[in-house]
């Protein structure tokens, strides 16, 4: 009987890096349709402020940051205008959240035979045929987050809360409430990570049911732990590390024209491109994880996993 080597964490990043750079495309075709999105979204907002600051001196501070006495002073003066943009921006988030749910069947999909040319076509083609499954897995994972954050974050407080009504308890209440915090993050990262798995299992093992898939994902990632948390954390701890490179290098920069605007944008964009990459790359690492492990259940689901 052949016992299957589990491939240690190094191989699996590096193979999933590998497979992620052979997907430039993908990734590329991903960054310019969230940037047409972004585009169409921010475009109200634009012009709200615009005509609300015209050239005055207001416009040329709001392109160095935020300005709450300019919001104060918007939100006194032009209280539609606020409610609109507060509208656009939240219908703009939960369609981009819709948006980039359907759009990662079409990128798993690209892991199928990454030795074959992967055309917009085929992109395309793999998100129309896996959209159903992937709006159903969205659906359940927005009720576990509901119900992740009602236990931790309103039910465990509010518990915390009659335990320490008086003055003595504050130092341990204010730990406890450190500790919640901390756990809740966590809870939330380990149910994206289920969530990953889920993913990879109906669009490349080719399932329909969203329901069996995340149970299959819980009781996989329960069997690797610690490979599945390292494929999923390091690349997104290198998109991280990305962002704060970024945010030191503007902290460092005076806005005084519009070509260090223009030089700033550029650089955004890469960034964001490059968290796409690596969003791409944790994807891949995961599916060289869950297509090498030799540990599913079945050998009709390795069969669909394609080994």
């Amino acid at each position: 009987m052949n016992i299957a080597v589990k491939p240690k964490i190094g191989t699996l990043l590096r193979r999933g890096f590998s497979l992620a750079c052979r997907r430039w495309a993908v990734v590329r075709l991903i960054f310019v349709v969230n940037l047409i999105l972004a585009a169409v979204v921010a475009m109200p907002v634009y012009y709200a402020v615009s005509e609300f600051t015209g050239h005055s001196r207001m416009a040329t501070a709001l392109l160095e940051g935020f300005s709450p006495e300019w919001f104060t002073d918007l939100q006194h003066n032009r209280p539609s205008w606020l409610s609109l943009m507060a509208r656009t921006t939240l219908a703009g988030g939960l369609f981009g959240l819709l948006f980039n749910a359907l759009l990662a069947g079409g990128m798993l999909g690209s892991f199928r035979d990454p030795e074959q040319n992967y055309s917009g076509k085929d992109f395309f083609q793999a998100v129309v045929r896996h959209a159903g499954r992937l709006l159903r897995l969205l659906l359940l994972g927005l009720l576990c987050y509901w119900l992740m954050f009602w236990l931790l974050n309103v039910e465990a407080r509010a518990v915390l809360g009659r335990l320490t009504t008086d003055e003595v308890n504050e130092l341990w209440s204010a730990r406890a409430d450190v500790f919640l915090s901390v756990l809740l993050v966590a809870g939330l990262l380990y149910l994206n990570l289920i969530l990953d798995f889920a993913r990879l299992r109906l669009v490349l093992g080719d399932k329909r049911s969203a329901l069996s898939s995340a149970v299959f994902a819980l009781r996989f990632v329960h069997r690797n732990r610690m490979r599945s948390l390292m494929v999923y954390s390091v690349p997104g701890l290198c998109g991280l590390f990305l962002l704060g490179l970024y945010l030191a290098a503007v902290s460092q920069l005076s806005v005084s024209n519009l070509w260090i605007v223009g030089l700033l944008f550029l650089i955004q964009q890469g960034v964001m491109f490059g968290r796409y990459w690596f969003r791409m790359a944790a994807w891949a690492g995961e599916w060289v994880l869950l297509k090498e492990d030799g540990t599913l259940e079945s050998q009709q689901e390795l069969l669909l996993l394609g080994e």
